[in-house]
Protein backbone atom coordinates (compact mmCIF):
# COMPACT_ATOMS: atom_id res chain seq x y z
CA UNK A 1 0.00 0.00 0.00
CA UNK A 2 2.79 2.43 0.89
CA UNK A 3 4.57 1.66 -2.38
CA UNK A 4 1.40 2.30 -4.39
CA UNK A 5 0.85 5.59 -2.53
CA UNK A 6 4.44 6.65 -3.24
CA UNK A 7 4.06 5.85 -6.95
CA UNK A 8 0.86 7.90 -7.14
CA UNK A 9 2.53 10.79 -5.29
CA UNK A 10 5.54 10.66 -7.65
CA UNK A 11 3.31 10.68 -10.74
CA UNK A 12 1.17 13.53 -9.36
CA UNK A 13 4.28 15.52 -8.42
CA UNK A 14 5.83 15.08 -11.87
CA UNK A 15 2.56 16.04 -13.55
CA UNK A 16 2.31 19.20 -11.44
CA UNK A 17 5.94 20.05 -12.15
CA UNK A 18 5.55 19.49 -15.89
CA UNK A 19 2.42 21.65 -15.91
CA UNK A 20 4.07 24.52 -14.00
CA UNK A 21 7.54 24.37 -15.61
CA UNK A 22 6.89 26.07 -18.98
CA UNK A 23 6.11 29.39 -17.33
CA UNK A 24 9.14 29.37 -15.06
CA UNK A 25 12.11 27.88 -16.88
CA UNK A 26 14.77 29.54 -19.01
CA UNK A 27 15.14 28.47 -22.63
CA UNK A 28 18.66 28.52 -24.08
CA UNK A 29 18.87 30.92 -27.01
CA UNK A 30 20.46 28.06 -28.96
CA UNK A 31 17.05 26.33 -28.90
CA UNK A 32 15.22 29.43 -30.09
CA UNK A 33 17.64 30.28 -32.94
CA UNK A 34 17.30 26.67 -34.12
CA UNK A 35 13.61 27.17 -34.91
CA UNK A 36 12.24 27.05 -31.37
CA UNK A 37 9.35 29.22 -30.21
CA UNK A 38 8.20 30.58 -26.89
CA UNK A 39 4.66 31.43 -25.79
CA UNK A 40 4.38 33.80 -22.84
CA UNK A 41 0.78 34.46 -21.87
CA UNK A 42 -0.87 35.84 -24.99
CA UNK A 43 2.44 36.59 -26.78
CA UNK A 44 4.04 34.20 -29.27
CA UNK A 45 7.77 34.71 -29.93
CA UNK A 46 9.47 33.08 -32.93
CA UNK A 47 11.99 33.63 -35.75
CA UNK A 48 14.87 34.30 -33.33
CA UNK A 49 18.25 35.25 -34.79
CA UNK A 50 21.43 36.27 -32.98
CA UNK A 51 24.65 37.81 -34.28
CA UNK A 52 27.57 38.38 -31.92
CA UNK A 53 31.05 39.85 -32.33
CA UNK A 54 33.98 40.36 -30.01
CA UNK A 55 33.42 39.30 -26.42
CA UNK A 56 29.66 38.79 -26.63
CA UNK A 57 28.37 35.39 -25.47
CA UNK A 58 27.43 32.65 -27.92
CA UNK A 59 23.82 31.47 -28.11
CA UNK A 60 24.60 28.74 -25.58
CA UNK A 61 25.56 31.47 -23.08
CA UNK A 62 22.24 33.34 -23.35
CA UNK A 63 18.91 32.37 -21.77
CA UNK A 64 15.38 33.61 -22.47
CA UNK A 65 12.57 33.39 -19.93
CA UNK A 66 8.93 34.50 -19.89
CA UNK A 67 8.05 37.38 -17.58
CA UNK A 68 4.90 39.25 -16.57
CA UNK A 69 5.14 42.91 -15.60
CA UNK A 70 1.95 44.67 -14.49
CA UNK A 71 -0.11 42.13 -16.42
CA UNK A 72 1.97 42.53 -19.59
CA UNK A 73 3.63 39.41 -20.96
CA UNK A 74 7.11 39.45 -22.42
CA UNK A 75 10.58 37.95 -22.31
CA UNK A 76 13.78 38.56 -20.38
CA UNK A 77 17.12 37.94 -22.09
CA UNK A 78 20.02 37.07 -19.78
CA UNK A 79 23.67 36.51 -20.63
CA UNK A 80 27.20 37.62 -19.92
CA UNK A 81 27.21 40.57 -22.29
CA UNK A 82 30.50 42.38 -21.89
CA UNK A 83 33.37 43.92 -23.79
CA UNK A 84 36.86 43.49 -22.43
CA UNK A 85 39.48 46.23 -22.87
CA UNK A 86 41.49 45.96 -26.09
CA UNK A 87 40.68 43.89 -29.14
CA UNK A 88 38.07 46.23 -30.59
CA UNK A 89 34.35 46.64 -29.91
CA UNK A 90 31.85 43.90 -29.21
CA UNK A 91 28.27 43.81 -30.42
CA UNK A 92 25.21 41.60 -30.02
CA UNK A 93 22.10 41.74 -32.19
CA UNK A 94 19.03 39.74 -31.17
CA UNK A 95 15.98 39.74 -33.44
CA UNK A 96 12.65 37.97 -33.09
CA UNK A 97 9.02 38.25 -34.11
CA UNK A 98 6.24 38.63 -31.56
CA UNK A 99 2.53 38.27 -32.20
CA UNK A 100 -0.63 38.02 -30.12
CA UNK A 101 -2.50 34.73 -29.75
CA UNK A 102 -5.87 33.87 -28.25
CA UNK A 103 -7.17 37.45 -28.07
CA UNK A 104 -8.24 40.29 -30.33
CA UNK A 105 -5.88 42.70 -28.55
CA UNK A 106 -3.04 44.21 -30.58
CA UNK A 107 0.48 45.07 -29.48
CA UNK A 108 0.45 48.83 -29.01
CA UNK A 109 3.73 49.48 -27.21
CA UNK A 110 6.90 47.86 -25.97
CA UNK A 111 9.11 48.32 -22.94
CA UNK A 112 12.80 47.55 -22.67
CA UNK A 113 14.97 47.80 -19.60
CA UNK A 114 18.57 46.93 -18.96
CA UNK A 115 21.51 47.47 -16.70
CA UNK A 116 24.26 48.67 -19.03
CA UNK A 117 27.32 50.21 -17.47
CA UNK A 118 30.42 51.81 -18.95
CA UNK A 119 33.54 51.31 -16.88
CA UNK A 120 36.49 53.46 -18.01
CA UNK A 121 39.88 51.91 -18.40
CA UNK A 122 43.22 53.69 -18.53
CA UNK A 123 43.86 55.33 -21.87
CA UNK A 124 40.60 54.16 -23.44
CA UNK A 125 37.10 55.30 -24.20
CA UNK A 126 33.83 53.51 -23.65
CA UNK A 127 30.27 53.76 -24.86
CA UNK A 128 27.12 51.71 -24.75
CA UNK A 129 23.91 52.02 -26.74
CA UNK A 130 20.74 49.94 -26.45
CA UNK A 131 18.08 50.43 -29.08
CA UNK A 132 14.86 48.82 -30.22
CA UNK A 133 13.44 48.98 -33.72
CA UNK A 134 9.91 48.27 -34.89
CA UNK A 135 9.43 46.63 -38.28
CA UNK A 136 5.95 48.17 -38.47
CA UNK A 137 7.62 51.59 -38.61
CA UNK A 138 10.62 51.23 -40.96
CA UNK A 139 13.43 53.60 -40.18
CA UNK A 140 12.07 54.40 -36.71
CA UNK A 141 14.49 53.66 -33.90
CA UNK A 142 13.58 54.01 -30.26
CA UNK A 143 16.74 54.97 -28.40
CA UNK A 144 16.46 53.36 -25.00
CA UNK A 145 19.84 54.06 -23.46
CA UNK A 146 23.01 55.86 -24.56
CA UNK A 147 26.04 56.68 -22.49
CA UNK A 148 29.62 57.38 -23.35
CA UNK A 149 32.81 59.13 -22.35
CA UNK A 150 36.29 59.69 -23.68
Amino acid sequence: MLRRLFQWFAVASLAALAHAAPAAYAVPLTTLTSGGTLTCGDKYFNAFTYLATGNMPTTSGVNVVCITDNGNHGIRVQGGFGDLPGGGPSDALLTYTVSVVGTSQLISDAHITGNPEVVPHVGGAGAVAVSDTWSEFPGATISIYKMGFV
